[in-house]
C-alpha cells in the first residue's frame, strides 16, 4: 500500500502538470495589474493592496516593502475583481480534479488503471516511478472501470475541458 505522501506527491504533480499553463497566464495577469496600478500612482512598486491582501509581482521580496503598498487605483479595480473571479472559478475546478484523482487513487493504485482512467496528457506522469505503483496490484474489472467512468463522468469532464483550454491557449 502506498504511504499518504507518495499519494500527496502523485497527486501535486497531475495537478500541477495540468493547470501550469493557465497559473502561467494568470501570474502574467496579475504582474500587469500590479504595473498598471504602480504606473497609476506613479511610482515603481511590486506590490498592490486590496482587502486584506497583498499581491506581490513575480520575483519581487515577497516580505520586503520599503514604503507604504500601494492600494488598488480605481481604474484597476475592476480587472482586479475579474481576475479574482477566475482565481476563484479556477480554485473551485483545481478542487474537483484533484478529487477526482483522489477518487482513482481509492479505487485503485494499479498504474494500468491510472492510464485508462485519466486524459492521455497526463499518462506521461503516470508512467514516472511512483511508490503509489509498487505494490502489484489487479486491474479493475472492466465492468467497474466503465461504471467508474460513469460515476464520474462530470471530473473527468473537468479535466478534459482544462486541458483543451490548455491547447486553446498555447
Amino acid at each position: 500500500m502506498a504511504s499518504p505522501q507518495a499519494k500527496k506527491e502523485l497527486i501535486v504533480t497531475l495537478i500541477a502538470h495540468l493547470y501550469r499553463k493557465v497559473n502561467a497566464i494568470n501570474r502574467r495577469k496579475l504582474n500587469q495589474l500590479i504595473l498598471d496600478n504602480s504606473t497609476l500612482h506613479g511610482n515603481y512598486q511590486s506590490y498592490m493592496s486590496y482587502g486584506s491582501e497583498i499581491y506581490t509581482y513575480s520575483g519581487a521580496d515577497k516580505h520586503y516593502w520599503k514604503n507604504r503598498v500601494n492600494q488598488v487605483h480605481p481604474q484597476i479595480l475592476a480587472p482586479l475583481r475579474e481576475y479574482l473571479r477566475g482565481q476563484k472559478q479556477l480554485q473551485a475546478e483545481q478542487s474537483i480534479a484533484i478529487g477526482y484523482i483522489q477518487r482513482i487513487m481509492l479505487a485503485s493504485n494499479n498504474r494500468n488503471d491510472f492510464v485508462e482512467l485519466l486524459p492521455e496528457a497526463l499518462h506521461s506522469k503516470i508512467r514516472e516511478p511512483w511508490e503509489f505503483f509498487d505494490a502489484p496490484i489487479k486491474e479493475m474489472c472492466p465492468e467497474f472501470k466503465a461504471a467508474f467512468i460513469s460515476t464520474n463522468a462530470h471530473y473527468l469532464t473537468t479535466l478534459k475541458t482544462r486541458l483543451l483550454h490548455d491547447l486553446i491557449a498555447a
